[in-house]
């Protein structure tokens, strides 16, 4: 991993030929040590086969471009509609050690469900979710539509959809993401009386408080990408930015502290 800090990570093993295995990395380490929104590279290396040098060292080695996951705040929903084949769908929640946080199964044909993830049970750091469907024909698909229509998203906790996930995914498919892993500093609020309005927004929106002056505010997409920065020169800021729909933080600094505001553009 290559950020403004080079890390690495040794792992030691036996396999047989033509084996595999996977490497659990420790992320949370990742992220504290200076880990960027873009521009990281992941390194592999092969130091050592069978106790002794490769006779082939040509193709020991390996780099590729490493895309951050998606970030959800501290408290999100996930929210499954079933079709009428209910007992077909699944989901699993996992931490970065491959720990099982939660599991669903579903009976009922047709039905919203909707589970709330929060401290404790959820901390920053990063986190898969695998959802199953054993029919393989997802929760909706146009060759099946004796089973009907259900869905899959991920709501905040005031239940605006952050994700929406294709219904049509076969067997299942995974994604991972990673909570306030990028932007939680242990920081306190700037001042709790800044206001974030209008919220949902189309686009033009405005912070006001009276200890806003001097703020640094940044606005940031839940890929961790910069997407608008201002300094603010009174009491009252005001953006008007072209976004496209979905979740945004909003992070106010000041003399070394800071608060992180949720935004929803429809």
């Amino acid at each position: 991993m290559l950020s403004h800090a080079h890390q690495t990570f040794t792992w030691e093993g036996s396999l047989a030929s033509m084996a595999a295995t996977d490497v659990v990395l420790p992320t949370q380490a990742l992220w504290e040590n200076g880990v960027q929104a873009t521009g990281n590279k992941f390194h592999v290396q092969i130091l050592q086969v069978n106790a002794g040098a490769d006779a082939y060292a040509n193709n020991n080695k390996f780099t590729s471009t490493l895309t951050l996951p998606e970030v959800l705040p501290t408290v999100f929903k996930i929210r499954l509609k079933t079709n009428s084949n209910p007992t077909q769908n699944s989901y699993t929640l996992y931490d970065d050690m491959g720990n099982v946080v939660d599991s669903k199964t579903f009976t009922a044909v047709n039905t919203i469900h909707t589970y709330t993830y929060e401290a404790p049970l959820i901390q920053p750091g990063c986190y898969h979710l695998r959802v199953e469907d054993t029919g393989n024909n997802g929760l909706q698909w146009w060759g099946a539509p004796a089973q009907g229509a259900g869905y899959i998203r991920i709501l905040s906790a005031d239940n605006a959809v952050i994700k929406n996930f294709e219904t049509d995914f076969g067997g299942g498919f995974d994604y991972s993401f990673s909570v306030n892993a990028l932007l939680s500093d242990g920081s306190i609020a700037v001042d709790n009386s800044i206001r974030l309005y209008p919220n949902p927004s189309k686009g033009l929106f405005r912070l006001e408080g009276n200890n806003l002056t001097d703020s640094r505010i940044t606005v940031i997409d839940m890929l961790g990408k910069v997407v608008s920065q201002k300094t603010a020169v009174d009491i009252v800021v005001e953006f008007q930015e072209q976004l496209t729909s979905g979740m945004y933080l909003v992070k106010i600094e000041k003399d070394g502290t800071s608060e992180t505001k949720k935004l929803i553009i429809e």
